[in-house]
């Protein structure tokens, strides 16, 4: 079947349009769902170094006070 739909992609102006549209449209999707996961993951990592450096100082503190 994904012959006969490469035939009629090939042959068929208007259905080769269609075709190309919804292609440009999955992959305009895609990126914009791969750039959503890149800003999560980015954020995630902030606040990871951030919980990082509050324990690292709170530590840091605590050893002062014991010396």
């Amino acid at each position: 079947m994904p012959f006969v739909e490469l035939q009629r992609i090939e042959s068929d102006p208007a259905y080769r349009a269609l075709f190309l549209a919804q292609l440009d449209a999955a992959i305009t999707d895609r990126d914009a769902e791969r750039e959503a996961v890149v800003h999560a993951i980015e954020a995630a990592a902030d606040r990871l170094r951030t919980l990082i450096r509050t324990d690292s100082d709170s530590d840091s503190d605590s050893d002062e006070r014991a010396a």
